[in-house]
């Protein structure tokens, strides 16, 4: 594929202010596009795994958010990601994420198949996050 694969996001201009009644007329200018590169390379997730494996490992503040976000590519039914967690995480991480995102989504392969130990990886993932299993995880909310 030659052509770069382009995903259009829909955003209102700055000088507008959209309400809920500015849904119901014409009369607004329609929203302006912007795109962003949706291109990702198997290296390119594979990177971006293993960056995300070490912000979780370092039990920090970002880490539940990198740990949540792997986990949940790996296992959607059992992991879920709160998005609002990302903004806990700098640029480089938060760039590496939506990486992964995408690496997950156009190549269709899961994050443990991209590294080299990933089944083990995972499974210790799993293991040192048990609060962030959607079993565990609304237990005191």
């Amino acid at each position: 594929m030659n052509q770069q694969t382009r995903l259009k996001l829909f955003t209102t201009s700055p000088t507008s202010s959209y309400g809920l009644a500015d849904f119901n007329t014409s009369k607004k200018a329609p929203p302006t596009n912007r795109t962003i590169d949706t291109d990702v390379t198997m290296d390119d997730y594979t990177q971006a795994v293993q960056t995300l494996i070490k912000l979780a490992d370092m039990h920090c503040g970002g880490s539940s958010a990198a740990a949540q976000l792997l986990l949940n590519l790996y296992n959607g039914w059992n992991y879920h990601t709160n998005l609002i967690d990302l903004c806990s995480i700098d640029d480089i991480y938060l760039s590496a994420a939506i990486t992964a995102i995408l690496g997950r989504v156009k190549l269709s392969r899961e994050p443990h198949e991209v590294i080299s130990d990933g089944d083990r990886i995972f499974n210790q993932l799993h293991d040192d996050w048990p609060e962030l299993h959607i079993r565990n995880r609304y237990q005191n909310g």
